[in-house]
Parts: structure tokens; sequence; C-alpha cells
């Protein structure tokens, strides 16, 4: 299966359409985008903060507060398609098999499971995720991997960067190179 990396940027933003469609199809499939806005409630005590990734109205996402300490808490997400959210360092192998052994920020399909996580202050840290059908939360049926990049003050997120890559093989964090193929001694 052709694997297409896409990368992103605060100032230019390229998406990436599922290989696995149809050719006559695949024109009329939007670009595949990561989303990220922010809902300041209090600014001195939280910020209440959205990441998403959608195409023409398909995609999935969560929604968190981030304490002023950096404590990142999940509050709710996107239900009916299985999806999930990590903290993982740069040049991880994300792909099914790390996805299935770690526990996510957020993740589920209809029932979510979640966990508090410290983000670090003033240096660059990764959220990575996987997308799938809406069907299943089984990270070997999911045809989206990817990252975004972020930084924070005491009171400000931002999203610095991101990648999206189709394919079951999944993504190394922080560049739009897919996870190596398994080798076969023969």
């Amino acid at each position: 299966m052709p694997r297409h990396p896409v990368r992103f940027s605060l100032s230019l933003i390229l998406a990436c359409v599922c290989s696995n469609l149809p050719t006559a199809t695949k024109a009329q499939v939007p670009p595949w985008v990561v989303g990220f806005s922010s809902r300041h409630s209090n600014p001195a005590i939280n910020a209440n903060y959205a990441i998403s990734v959608t195409s023409g109205g398909y995609g999935a996402g969560f929604e968190f507060l981030l304490e002023s300490s950096g404590l990142l808490i999940p509050s709710r997400g996107t239900a009916g398609i299985g999806h999930a959210w990590y903290l993982e360092p740069e040049f991880t192998a994300f792909d099914p098999t790390y996805a299935e052994s770690h526990q996510p920020i957020f993740g589920g399909l209809d029932k979510f499971q979640s966990a508090s996580v410290q983000t670090p202050e003033n240096s660059p840290f990764y959220l990575s995720f996987y997308l799938g059908t809406k069907y299943t939360a089984d990270p070997t049926a999911y045809y989206l991997f990817g990252w975004a990049k972020f930084t924070r003050t005491q009171d400000q997120m931002t999203l610095l960067d991101s990648a999206i890559i189709e394919g079951r093989s999944g993504i190394i964090v922080g560049t739009t190179s897919a996870v190596p193929e398994p080798s076969s001694l023969v």
C-alpha cells in the first residue's frame, strides 16, 4: 500500500487523502487536517483546548484543560470513531504495536479511557495519535497515524508543527517517515 507522508505547519496546511479509496473517489475526499483551538476560561488557572484530525466532516478529537502547572487533563472527545492520543517523545516509532502496549492520554470508541499527564514548560512536546474506522478501537485496524508538536508557557499552549501519514505501518514521531516494515530473514 503506498504511503503519503504530509507535513503541516502554522503558515501552510498540507493534507493527505486515503490511498485505499477507489481512484474515482480520491478527488472527492477533502484533505486531512490537524485542528487546534483554545478557549480560555480563566487564563490564570487553566485553559480549555481542543485538538482534532478531520477531513470533510469525518474525524475525531478531544478537549482538555491545561492547568498553569502544565498538567493536561482530558475532559471529553469524539464518540463513535476509534481514536487515541498519546504524549510521546520525538523519534518514537508510533505504530499499532506501540499503541496497543501504551496507555493513551485519551482514546476509545464509545467508552473512553483517559489519563492526566504533565507537559514541559518552554520545551517542545508531541501528542501522537491514530484514527480509524467508526466501528473499532483496535489500532491494527487504523489507517491514519500522526503527531502534533506543541510548546507551552505557563498560560498558553501553541501548535508548532504536525504530520499525518496514511497506512497501517505508523509514523516516526517528529518526522514524516513511516515506521519501517519488519524485515524477514530467509
